[in-house]
């Protein structure tokens, strides 16, 4: 750890996250119980992959955290901004055909097409 910030050596950022990807995991499947489109797992655990690598490059190991715990937030954060970016809300059927027949009955109440 204390290697890669004296150095900034890019070929050590792959070991070092390589320690992470149990949490990393772990957070993505929390993410996926949460998801309401069709996310792939694969995209979250890439997402907190990236949490990682921010955490690190800002991590201070001079500090008096642990970088496993300092990581976790970023990655935790990083899961979800991937989740809002894909965010939709499932309708139930029964209320899409509640709204189809509504619709329907004001489109000939008015005699016109309905533009809702």
């Amino acid at each position: 750890m204390t290697r890669f910030h004296r150095t900034g050596s890019v070929s050590l950022i792959g070991p070092i996250v390589q320690n992470q990807v149990a949490a990393i995991r772990r957070l993505a499947r929390q993410g996926m119980r949460k998801a309401a489109s069709e996310l792939v797992f694969d995209d979250l655990v890439g997402a907190g992959v990236l949490g990682a690598i921010h955490a690190l490059r800002k991590y201070d190991p001079d500090g008096n955290m642990d970088y496993s715990a300092y990581a976790d937030s970023y990655i935790r954060t990083s899961i979800e901004k991937e989740l809002d970016r894909f965010n939709t809300t499932r309708v139930p059927r029964r209320i899409l055909k509640l709204y189809r027949i509504t619709t329907g009955e004001i489109c000939t109440q008015c005699h016109r097409r309905c533009s809702i």
